[in-house]
């Protein structure tokens, strides 16, 4: 494991601090795909970077954070996309 710090996101909405996080679940038929959720709390888990080909926007009525795949360059976003270090 990396000595880098966990990716700290900042909500100005809420005034809170949002760490991402990844994990695999399990659904039938042996389907395992890999999830990303933010959560508040801090823990060893979190991870210090965006993974390849996502970015992190806010959703324009919740205005929470979601991970979403990189969308090509002239696509206009209904949502605001958050740059990262």
């Amino acid at each position: 494991m990396s000595n880098k710090e966990p990716l700290e996101i900042y909500n100005e909405y809420y005034d809170q601090k949002y760490y991402l996080y990844s994990k695999v679940v399990n659904f039938k038929y042996n389907v395992k795909p890999k999830i990303y959720y933010f959560s508040k709390l801090k823990t060893k888990d979190a991870l210090t970077e965006v993974p390849d080909g996502y970015e992190i926007v806010v959703g324009p009525n919740s205005k929470m954070f979601f991970l979403r795949k990189k969308r090509p360059k002239d696509y206009k976003p209904h949502v605001k996309v958050i740059k990262t270090k």
